[in-house]
C-alpha cells in the first residue's frame, strides 16, 4: 500500500524572505531598540552578513543569550511547519518521477514520484537498504536513473549534456555522511577547498568568508586544527561549514547525526535550523533519526522497499495510520516491517 498525503496544486508564489531580525522582533524574542542597537552594532558589514550574524551580535550585545536564541528559532520554525502543514502550496526545486534505478541486479528505486519543496526541509526516511542515499545521489546527479526524469527548476538533469550537468551541481552542496573531511588538510583548507576548486574568489575573500562560516558554526579559533583533532560533533559542523561556503541553492544532508551522542544530536539539528533561518535554502536530509527529525523538518518523504510509501508536511505523517509507518516511528519489532 502506497499513502501520498494529498497536495494542493504547487503556487509559484514565493514566501516572502523576512530578514531574521525582523522575525525576532515580531515573535517577541526581542524589542525594537534591541534590534536597532544589533543592527547598528553590524553597520559597517556588507549587507548579507547582516542577516547571516544579527542572532551573534544579539547575543554579544546582550540582548539574547545562546539558549534563548536557539529556543526562539526552534518556536519560529515550529510556527513555519504548522503553516506549512495548513498550505503546502509550494513549488518544487526538484521532482523525481518515474525514477528506477538496480543496482548489481537488485531494483533499489521503484518507479519514485517525489517533490522537494523550494525554501523548506524534507527529511527523507526509511529502514536501511531503502533507497534513501541511492535517491540523494540521483538529486544531485551523481547517479543517473535506468529510467525516469529527474527535474531541477523544471530542466531535465537526466537530458542534460556533461558540460550542463556539471554547471546545474554547482548549485548544489553535499554533506557526507562521515563529514568526508581531508585527513592531510586542517578546518581553514577544508572550508576553503571549495571556493578553491570551484571559483576564482581572491584569496583575502577567501579568508573573510571561511572565518565567517565557522563564526556560524560556533568553531571561531579552530581554523588551524586537523580533523583528527576534533569531536565527531566538531567534524560535522566543520563538513556543514564547507557545505555553506559556496553559498548553494540546494543543501543535501546524508545522515548529518550519524554517530553522535543524543546531545550533539539535537546541537546539530539546532544548528541545522539556525542555518536554515539564516539563509532560507532548501534542504534535503537523510536520517534515521526518528522521531527526533520530525522537529526539524517541514515535510518528510517516507520510502520503503524501493517506493514512496508517503510524502507530506510532516504533521500529517505523524498521524499517519499506515501500519508500516507507524511501525517505523514508534521502532516496535512486531509489525508488517520484519527484521528478525
Amino acid at each position: 500500500m502506497t499513502t501520498v498525503v494529498a497536495t494542493p496544486e504547487f503556487s509559484c508564489t514565493e514566501t516572502p524572505r523576512i530578514p531574521l531580525g525582523q522575525r525576532l522582533l515580531a515573535s517577541g524574542c526581542i524589542n525594537a531598540q534591541q534590534l536597532a542597537e544589533a543592527l547598528a552594532a553590524q553597520s559597517s558589514l556588507d549587507p548579507e552578513e547582516i542577516n547571516h550574524l544579527i542572532g551573534r551580535t544579539l547575543v554579544s550585545l546582550g540582548h539574547l543569550t545562546q539558549g534563548r536564541l536557539r529556543t526562539c528559532l526552534a518556536e519560529l520554525f515550529a510556527e513555519e511547519c504548522r503553516v506549512y502543514h495548513a498550505n503546502p502550496a509550494v513549488r518544487p526545486s526538484l521532482s523525481l518521477r518515474g525514477v528506477e534505478k538496480r543496482l548489481d541486479g537488485r531494483v533499489v528505486l521503484d518507479g519514485i514520484d517525489l517533490d522537494i519543496p523550494h525554501g523548506h526541509i524534507t527529511a527523507i526516511i526509511g529502514i536501511s537498504g531503502g533507497g534513501k542515499s541511492v535517491t540523494l545521489k540521483h538529486l544531485v546527479g551523481l547517479m543517473l536513473p535506468d529510467r525516469g526524469t529527474i527535474t531541477l527548476d523544471g530542466k531535465d538533469l537526466v537530458a542534460l549534456s556533461p558540460q550542463a550537468l556539471q554547471a546545474a551541481r554547482r548549485r548544489f552542496s553535499l554533506l557526507f555522511q562521515g563529514g568526508a573531511l581531508f585527513d592531510s588538510l586542517d578546518v581553514y583548507d577544508n572550508v576553503a577547498f571549495p571556493l578553491r576548486e570551484t571559483t576564482e574568489v581572491p584569496e583575502d575573500e577567501i579568508k573573510r568568508k571561511v572565518m565567517r562560516a565557522l563564526e556560524e558554526v560556533n568553531l571561531a579559533g579552530m581554523e588551524h586544527k586537523f580533523p583528527d583533532e576534533l569531536s565527531g560533533g566538531m567534524n560535522k559542523r566543520v563538513a556543514l561549514a564547507r557545505a555553506l561556503i559556496t553559498s548553494p541553492e540546494i543543501i543535501l544532508l546524508d545522515e548529518p547525526t550519524a554517530g553522535l551522542d543524543p546531545i550533539i544530536e539535537n546541537a546539530i539539528h539546532h544548528l541545522i535550523c539556525d542555518t536554515f533561518m539564516r539563509t532560507r535554502t532548501t534542504m534535503v536530509i537523510i536520517s534515521h533519526a526518528v522521531p527526533a527529525i520530525f522537529k526539524w523538518c517541514h515535510h518528510v518523504v517516507v520510502l520503503h522497499q524501493g517506493k514512496v510509501r508517503a510524502s507530506g508536511p510532516t504533521l500529517a505523517i505523524q498521524e499517519s495510520t499506515d501500519p508500516v509507518i507507524r511501525q517505523f516511528i514508534s521502532g516496535d519489532v512486531d509489525g508488517p516491517i520484519h527484521v528478525l
